[in-house]
């Protein structure tokens, strides 16, 4: 008999979030190309954590939002390096980016959005949280 691929995570959670993830990518790419996306969440998650704390530290007379706006960059790229809703921590950053000073260097704020971006836009790959949960399953008749 022929395997049939089951598309999402519907049969286990019912929650539409997690039904949204897997929707949004075609696949999960394995091999060379996760492990390129695994580098590049890396990168940007490493980079993005270290500016927020750097920032939030030098400037503690900083307003609510810009304390609200470094601990929501701070998460959103801690989700992104392990790969955890990755579309959607991957748009926050980057609206974090846009909002908050935290970057000093408007070339390095600008490459740190495009990556984040571009991260949205491919997906985590296969060695992350998101794959272990919201990718293809196979059920055997």
């Amino acid at each position: 008999m022929a395997k049939t691929p089951v598309v999402g995570i519907r049969f286990v959670l019912r929650l539409p979030i997690l039904v949204c993830v897997q929707r949004l990518f075609s696949a999960f790419p394995s091999g060379w190309p996760s492990l390129g996306l695994l580098l590049l969440r890396t990168a940007v998650g490493v980079s993005a954590v270290t500016d927020a704390i750097v920032y939030l530290a030098a400037h503690a007379d900083a307003s609510l939002t810009l304390w609200v706006t470094g601990v929501l960059a701070i998460t959103c790229a801690v989700l992104l390096f392990f790969g955890f809703l990755t579309p959607i921590a991957g748009a926050l950053l980057a609206l974090c980016i846009l909002i908050a000073p935290f970057f000093g260097e408007r070339r390095y704020a600008l490459l740190v959005l495009v990556t984040s971006l571009a991260i949205v836009l491919l997906g985590p790959g296969s060695l992350s949280i998101d794959a272990r949960l919201f990718g293809r399953r196979e059920i055997e008749f």
